[in-house]
């Protein structure tokens, strides 16, 4: 759960984290936020590359934004380049 410092901090850019898991049938997984314990939803139409899979492991750069559902989610994901 992001606390309400974490939330502020996010919302002034976007963050770098690590896909822990993604279920291709379903097309939904988890970023785990660099630096901290958290980790957030996101869903494969965040993917800006268009493909709507990504590995489990990838590095990637990411805003968190307040969802459809009321939480807050991934959105705009795009790989790290190194």
């Amino acid at each position: 759960m992001l606390t309400a410092d974490e939330i502020g901090l996010m919302a002034k850019g976007t963050i770098r984290g690590e896909v822990i898991d993604f279920d291709d049938a379903a097309g939904t997984g988890w970023l785990g936020v660099s630096g901290t314990d958290n980790k957030i939803f996101f869903h494969c139409t965040q993917l800006l590359d268009g493909t709507r899979q990504i590995e489990t492991g990838c590095q990637v750069y990411s805003q968190i934004v307040f969802g459809h559902t009321g939480k807050f989610e991934a959105a705009n994901i795009v790989k790290c380049d190194y």
